[in-house]
């Protein structure tokens, strides 16, 4: 701890607050959450929609209430995983409802998709998915296992962050969390920037639909895309959310955080591998363009070092 710190620190300790105040891994989701809040006011109103809030308020009472008990679990000195888990529970639930808000109710905003300029990148790599995807179809039991592995990844990573917690290692779980938490809000807002059909679309491979690929491949996302970025309709309610982002690439971050997970443990090798699978799987089950993947990737490593550096013992 440098100077100044220790200097704090000793300060707040003769103030008898030494201890009491949230450590910087808990402070870092109140910022994130209060950006993401404003940015998701901001598009709402530029939008022109009619958001109907009242069917997202059992979002925001589930993150009080959960607020409320780790309030109640700290002031009652409970088993501190209790508090730390309800805190999560909070942060995690208004984090996906401002995620959800910005990426869909800022595609009525209407900026120019980049699906072009994504293929021409990847071009300039040297990857087309054009060919990769046929290529992918050509092996039934490689698509069914990638498939499992793109529709899992999420669970999977939530309940690395649960394990972990539960584990007692607190501040890598909360490094996972924040990690998670930075990547989404970064990501939304990027998104409504910047948004993409995906790689299916554009290379006009829906006949690979039920034909190699499961059903939905790639495409999930496309008539909720379309509606909101081309759509006049001018209400939004809960049953219109739905994940549209495609650039950069969200399940890649998933990915990440299952080596991010395991990193460190003697198992880092089975999240490296585990992360390599949904990486690939969001080529052809996603529908992505690798330079999808490659921004989610950089998106992944800014916020994981971030996290980590606030989660280090010094930073408490």
């Amino acid at each position: 701890m440098d100077q100044p710190a220790a200097r704090l620190t000793t300060h707040l300790a003769s103030l008898g607050l030494a201890g009491k105040l949230p450590s910087a891994w808990a402070l870092v989701p109140a910022g994130v959450l209060a950006a993401a809040a404003a940015l998701a006011a901001t598009v709402i109103a530029a939008s022109g929609l009619e958001v109907k809030l009242s069917e997202f308020a059992p979002f925001v009472a589930l993150a009080l209430g959960m607020g409320l008990v780790t309030a109640y679990a700290h002031f009652r000195k409970m088993e501190p995983r209790f508090a730390h888990a309800a805190a999560i529970v909070a942060a995690g639930t208004l984090s996906l409802l401002f995620c959800g808000l910005i990426s869909n109710v800022g595609l009525r905003l209407r900026a120019p998709t980049i699906d072009a300029a994504l293929a021409r990148m990847d071009e300039i790599i040297g990857w087309d998915v054009s060919v990769a995807v046929p290529a992918f179809t050509a092996h039934p039991w490689l698509i069914d296992s990638l498939a499992i592995a793109y529709n899992l990844s999420g669970p999977v990573a939530a309940g690395c962050i649960v394990l972990t917690l539960l584990a007692g290692r607190t501040r890598k779980a909360w490094e996972l969390f924040n990690t998670t938490l930075m990547t989404m809000q970064a990501i939304a807002a990027i998104s409504i920037m910047a948004p993409a059909r995906g790689a299916m679309a554009h290379f006009d491979l829906l006949y690979l639909q039920g034909n190699g690929l499961p059903k939905g491949a790639g495409i999930y996302h496309l008539a909720a895309f379309d509606h909101l970025h081309a759509g006049t309709d001018p209400r939004f309610g809960i049953a219109d959310m739905s994940g549209l982002v495609t650039f950069p690439s969200f399940h890649t971050v998933l990915g990440l955080l299952l080596a991010q997970a395991l990193a460190e443990t003697r198992f880092a090798w089975l999240g490296v591998a585990a992360s390599t699978i949904v990486i690939v799987s969001t080529i052809p089950i996603g529908g992505h363009y690798v330079t999808d993947i490659l921004a989610g990737t950089l998106i992944w490593l800014i916020a994981a070092v971030i996290a980590r550096r606030i989660s280090s013992p010094s930073s408490s």
